[in-house]
């Protein structure tokens, strides 16, 4: 017997590279007997580490188009632009809504502002010396608001709207906030995003638990008019700093 066969074809499988771990096999078959058992495990590793880098490559691609059907699913642009525009956020750009800019609209005029410009607005409006309140409801969707008109010194002070919406949706709607305050701070069972605008502001209310996420349900936004900027006077907010750990917004 060869020198060759009792070494049981060892320089053939160190001459070909470990990605031609297919061929090393086939060259120690076709040599015959004299084949070390640690031959035999290093072919069986070499296959077992070529399936793995094809496995873990389609693995992957797998869950991102799943990942990517979900997103698709959730961020409908016909859906999401149909629910601002039922509720009166295309009749001008936040922090004024339905033709209402806080501390520039007359309280007298709020009523038939919000009639004009809400297309899915309830019969029923609520007005007293203080607040007008108004209510809306889409046909076709179980989508609500509530919307609060407050008096101040004769024009309307601050508009309040109670709704439901995941947060990518009113950041596409809105961009990038100024700020976020969270409450309690370091400890958040909410957070406060902020878009300034000179003298103006709104704002978000986002529920979260032990971080900011994707889906994290917004229930209020808010628009005012404010003679001092939140964010560069209140030393608890903080950047933006996207879908993370709520502790990110703490004091930290």
């Amino acid at each position: 017997m060869s020198n060759r066969s009792q070494m049981g074809c060892s320089k053939p499988i160190r001459s070909i590279p470990l990605r031609d771990s297919t061929a090393q096999c086939a060259i120690c078959s076709s040599l015959g007997g004299g084949i070390v058992r640690s031959a035999r495990h290093s072919c069986a590793a070499a296959m077992l580490q070529t399936m793995l880098r094809l496995l873990i490559p389609l693995c992957l691609l797998t869950a991102l188009m799943a990942a990517g059907a979900i997103f698709a699913g959730q961020t409908n642009p016909e859906l999401d632009e149909k629910y601002w525009s039922d509720f009166g956020f295309d009749a001008c750009a936040m922090p004024c809504f339905a033709g209402i800019t806080p501390g520039q609209t007359l309280f007298t005029d709020a009523t038939a502002l919000v009639v004009r410009y809400i297309p899915t607005l309830n019969e029923q409006i609520l007005i007293s010396s203080t607040q007008a309140i108004f209510f809306a409801e889409a046909e076709d969707t179980p989508d609500r608001l509530t919307g609060i008109a407050r008096y101040a010194q004769g024009k309307v002070g601050e508009i309040s709207l109670t709704l439901a919406r995941p947060l990518f949706s009113v950041l596409l709607r809105f961009g990038r906030p100024d700020c976020a305050l969270a409450y309690p701070t370091g400890n958040a069972e909410y957070l406060y995003l902020y878009w300034e605008d000179g003298a103006l502001r709104y704002w978000a209310s986002v529920a979260v638990a032990d971080s900011v996420h994707f889906n994290s349900p917004v229930f209020t936004i808010n628009s005012s008019s404010e003679e001092r900027s939140i964010c560069s006077t209140n030393t608890d907010t903080r950047s933006w700093r996207g879908f993370a750990p709520v502790w990110v917004y703490g004091n930290t």
